[in-house]
């Protein structure tokens, strides 16, 4: 997992191997962020490069 600045992660949250959040991140509780990918946001969504 890559946690950048100031990312927050909530109770009961599961944030697997090799995600990657942006900065600021939040992270809800209950959520689940899969392997290999990338969120942004408050709260988190998938990062889509364009």
């Amino acid at each position: 997992m890559a946690l950048n600045t100031s990312s927050i992660i909530l109770y009961n949250a599961n944030v697997s191997n090799h995600a990657v959040l942006g900065p600021l991140t939040l992270v809800m509780k209950g959520e689940n962020i899969p392997a290999k990918s990338a969120w942004i946001g408050s709260p988190a969504v998938p990062w889509v490069h364009k």
